[in-house]
């Protein structure tokens, strides 16, 4: 829309880099998977930002096949 590019605002480009509408991966499955168990999202939930370890991320990587 021309209207909206006018004037100041904030923005963020961003694109797509995986569509996992249709198969999300659940609490379930991550919590399933040996070495997420304890991921610091479900032992702490009242957070903002998540660390997780270069383990945890490549056992997220491979559910998610990335």
């Amino acid at each position: 829309d021309s209207e909206d590019k006018e004037g100041e605002k904030l923005r963020v480009k961003m694109r797509m880099v995986k569509n996992m509408l249709n198969s999300p991966l659940t609490k379930e499955k991550i919590t399933s998977t040996n070495g997420l168990q304890y991921i610091s999202i479900f032992c702490n939930p009242r957070g903002t930002n998540f660390p997780v370890t270069h383990d945890e991320w490549n056992k997220i990587r491979e559910l998610i096949k990335m």
